[in-house]
Formats: structure tokens, sequence, C-alpha cells
């Protein structure tokens, strides 16, 4: 999710350093300016939260469907930013590949 906000961020002009910096540019740049749905600013800001608690926290634990719901938010998130990325910038993306 952080290099697909990147390259959404990068399109826009926009270069950052950090996570703390990212989340800062896309709640600014994208989700205030309402080019990006809301939903996921929310999304990026608490995974990115819950992948630094699982990083750093001696005592985090996740559930499997806590893991999965994280994995298909992220999944659709990054769909969301390719579509962005076309739509805007004609910017196009080999087909995806399912197993």
């Amino acid at each position: 999710m952080f290099h697909a906000a990147s390259a959404v961020l990068l399109a826009e002009g926009i270069t950052v350093d950090s996570h703390s910096a990212l989340k800062t540019m896309f709640g600014l740049r994208l989700i205030k300016t309402e080019k990006i749905d809301q939903k996921y600013g929310r999304w990026l800001n608490r995974l990115k939260d819950e992948r630094e608690n699982g990083d750093y926290d001696i005592f985090t634990s996740f559930d499997r469907e806590d893991a999965e719901n994280s994995i298909t938010e992220a999944e659709e998130f990054i769909q969301e930013m390719k579509r962005y990325l076309i739509e805007n910038y004609g910017l196009k993306f080999p087909p995806d590949k399912k197993s």
C-alpha cells in the first residue's frame, strides 16, 4: 500500500521520505480534495499502524479474520490506486496474474 500510495503522490508531483509523511500528504492532497475516497485513507492509516504494531510491539496479536480482512483491503486499495493512475494519468499496467 505504501508503494501504491507513493506512486499516486508522485504522479501528483509529491515525493515523501517516510510513512508518516506519506500518511499526511495522502490525506491532504488526495483525501481532503476528494480525489480518492476517504475509506482508502482510513485503511492506509490503520494498516500502517497495525503493521508497525506487529513489527515493534511485544504483545501484538492478530487473528486470521483480521489478517484476511487486511489483505482484502490492501488488494482493493492497490486496485483503486491503479484505477486513479489509469484514469488521471493514462498509465497502463500489465494484466493481473491470478494463480
